[in-house]
């Protein structure tokens, strides 16, 4: 992309775009007299890039980036990086910014790396934030020494061994609330030959209860935890039956949020539902279903004709030629 373009994408991006939907750039290019493609850039000057880079300065330290502006420059601004780049006054006017200018080749120590290990907290924000300083830890054989202090996400292969594995399940009364409980500890045992050892004690406390077991007393206590029915039945199957065959569904659901049924929504409770707001969006985030459902049916532009509308600022060729 031309640097110039390039800019304004980056500082007035809403008129970057209209210009493209709209088919506009190619006469925008003609008028301005610069290429679409390309670096034929020869006519910036030194003062139109510390212009450019005094804004990017304040946006690079804001975003709290590391890795130097040149990287910054190179990932974001790449077309006025590739000819900033080619100038003769590179360097001496990122010193004059303020900017710290390095040679390709870095020298890490031992102390370079280890400041550097020190600002992280995991091996992967390491490498994200300062790849250069891990790879010379690795190379000289400092990292494990280096990463001591940081959390471990990941757990080596055949960590979770069998005894580990019967531990972590004993703390479970279901399999899947094993799963979601300790998801590394029943995948490390899930595909082994003892998996069906360590459920057998989960499934026969599951399924062996005795005739009569589910009272009305520990159905209420199983409802409780639940505040849809929908939840109750998929987590406690054998409660929510017994509740269901002895008609106490009604009694016990009494607290759980109620899903209204099907056709419940016409034109009048929607009606109803969008006097209670002002604006189309609070009625979208207040009551989304019954927004939904105006929308479905066509009653949006009726009960919506009364709130008001955010409106976005429109863009013509003037504009995007200003903004240039």
């Amino acid at each position: 992309m031309n640097y110039l373009l390039q800019k304004i994408y980056h500082t007035d991006n809403a008129a970057y775009q209209t210009a493209t939907r709209n088919n506009w750039m190619d006469d925008l290019c003609k008028e301005l007299n610069i290429s679409r493609r390309g670096d034929n850039n020869w006519w910036v000057t030194r003062e139109d890039f510390k212009t450019d880079l005094l804004r990017i300065k304040k946006e690079f330290y804001a975003s709290g980036k590391t890795g130097g502006i040149s990287l910054y420059l190179s990932k974001n601004y790449s077309a006025l990086y590739r000819i900033f780049r080619t100038k003769k006054y590179y360097k001496s006017l990122l010193r004059e910014l303020g900017f710290t200018v390095f040679n390709y080749h870095i020298r890490w120590t031992f102390e370079d790396c280890r400041r550097e290990s020190l600002k992280y907290k995991t091996k992967g924000e390491w490498f994200a934030g300062s790849p250069g300083s891990q790879h010379a830890a690795r190379k000289n054989g400092w990292f494990d020494e280096l990463t001591k202090h940081m959390k471990i996400l990941s757990h080596p292969a055949g960590y979770w061994t069998f005894e580990k594995c019967r531990k972590e399940s004993l703390k479970y009364d279901f399999p899947t609330a094993w799963h979601r409980g300790s998801p590394k500890s029943y995948i490390g045992a899930r595909n082994k030959p003892w998996y069906k050892k360590l459920i057998k004690r989960m499934t026969k406390r599951v399924i062996q209860n005795p005739a009569g077991y589910w009272t009305f007393e520990k159905c209420r206590k199983q409802a409780n935890k639940y505040k849809v029915s929908k939840r109750w039945r998929e987590n406690s199957q054998g409660s929510w039956t017994t509740a269901y065959r002895n008609g106490w569904l009604p009694e016990l659901t009494k607290h759980m949020i109620k899903v209204k049924p099907t056709g419940y929504w016409t034109f009048e409770k929607c009606r109803e539902e969008s006097l209670k707001y002002n604006k189309v969006y609070d009625w979208r985030v207040g009551s989304p279903s019954s927004y939904v459902i105006s929308k479905r049916e066509g009653w949006l532009s009726v009960l919506g004709e009364r709130m008001l509308y955010k409106k976005k600022p429109t863009w013509g060729k003037r504009v995007m030629k200003n903004a240039a």
